[in-house]
């Protein structure tokens, strides 16, 4: 995978449809990342790029989410 560049200009606040679109986009992203089939720089760089497009959108990276218990 060849390193990608985002450089989006944050919006102040972004509309719901921006945000209903980037989210689609990270948790497939994140989908692909999980199944262990990039080799490990790919898995890499994509698990950086999902990081730096929640930044930018203002999204909840996994790590940040809370903790939903089920029972």
């Amino acid at each position: 995978m060849t390193a990608v560049i985002l450089s989006l200009p944050r919006d102040p606040e972004p509309s719901l449809r921006q945000l209903l679109a980037v989210s689609a986009i990270i948790v497939s992203a994140e989908k692909i990342a999980s199944r262990g089939l990039l080799a490990e720089q790919e898995e890499t760089e994509l698990r950086e790029l999902i990081v730096r497009v929640c930044n930018v959108f203002g999204v909840d990276t996994i790590a940040e989410r809370p903790i939903e218990i089920v029972a």
